[in-house]
């Protein structure tokens, strides 16, 4: 297999696991709204989003391609449920739960700390018409939540105590 670009730049072989997925065959702009609606969850709650939006319950809210697309139940707005694409990233997202469990990271504590979803080479349908396949590339990483880290950093204040003279300088 060839070695693949991808978009996330800092990833750390110790503590984090990615899955990719090329040429994959569903909508990039479904992909997109899924990958922007899991992204920084944990992979339990994502898995279970995903798992939800293949059985009717949860729609994936729409932000971004929402032209025509109907609003659901409560306070969402426009969603739907895209079955295909999430069967596919469900089982990217297992995958890489299972590259991080074959590291040797803990799996309860994983987080989904980058998703992303670009187009692909869109090949011809045979026949009269020949329409375009849609096609999309996914990235996945997922790594654990450093607890330690942020317990031993102390907080930072962002805003400073200036005090101001009369003319409007500060000291």
């Amino acid at each position: 297999m060839s070695h693949y670009a991808t978009s996330f730049q800092v990833y750390d072989e110790k503590t984090m696991a990615r899955a990719t997925g090329r040429d994959l065959s569903l909508s990039t702009k479904v992909a997109i709204e899924i990958c922007n609606a899991l992204r920084g969850r944990s992979v339990e709650n994502a898995k279970k989003t995903l798992e939800n939006t293949i059985s009717m319950k949860i729609p994936i809210p729409y932000k971004r391609f929402t032209n025509a697309v109907g609003h659901r139940k409560g306070h969402m707005g426009p969603g739907r449920y895209p079955h295909k694409a999430s069967s596919i990233i469900l089982s990217l997202l297992e995958s890489a739960e299972k590259n991080a469990q074959h590291k040797g990271l803990n799996s309860s504590s994983l987080k989904v700390l980058h998703i992303c979803a670009n187009r692909a080479s869109q090949p011809s349908h045979h026949g009269r018409n020949r329409g375009k396949m849609k096609r999309a590339h996914l990235e996945i990483v997922v790594g654990e939540l450093q607890e330690t880290e942020s317990k031993d950093q102390p907080k930072k204040d962002s805003k400073k105590n200036i005090k101001k003279t009369e003319g409007g300088k500060s000291q």
